[in-house]
């Protein structure tokens, strides 16, 4: 399942993906985001979820302040509109991000910036909202 959902990120955007390293979303040359949800994807409920950061081969990285991230939502065209403001708690060197409500089905993005050692990182992997909480994941809609 790990796999599939690396698999659908890298398919959906210029996000990469190194499953031998464990970077599962490449942000920039020397930075990964490692995503893991608390839960299944939901609207109807607070969808929370943990991230943390890595270089390439896998080892946690201290950033140098709390990321930045957003719920974007995708409409047809050309449109699109956010959600409530995340909360982002830290905790050692990873980050509780919580209210994470994808209120509408449909594709989503969770918008991430961050900074380490002064370098700017930044990426968009989309999520996928279904009505069947199951069915949603990371990658675009078919």
């Amino acid at each position: 399942m790990k796999y599939f959902l690396i698999m659908l990120a890298v398919m959906s955007g210029n996000l990469t993906a190194n499953a031998n390293s464990g970077c599962q979303l490449s942000l920039s040359n020397d930075v990964c985001a490692n995503i893991k949800f608390k839960n299944s994807i939901s609207r109807k409920t607070d969808a929370e979820f943990e991230i943390h950061f890595t270089n390439p081969a896998g080892q946690v990285l201290s950033l140098d302040k709390n990321p930045q991230i957003k719920l974007w939502m995708i409409m047809k065209g050309g449109h699109g509109h956010g959600s409530d403001e995340v909360k982002i708690k830290k905790s050692g060197k990873k980050f509780n991000i919580s209210n994470v409500w994808f209120l509408m089905l449909g594709k989503w993005q969770i918008k991430i910036a961050g900074e380490y050692k002064g370098k700017k990182f930044s990426g968009e992997p989309e999520i996928c909202i279904r009505k069947n909480s199951k069915e949603s994941a990371f990658g675009a809609c078919k």
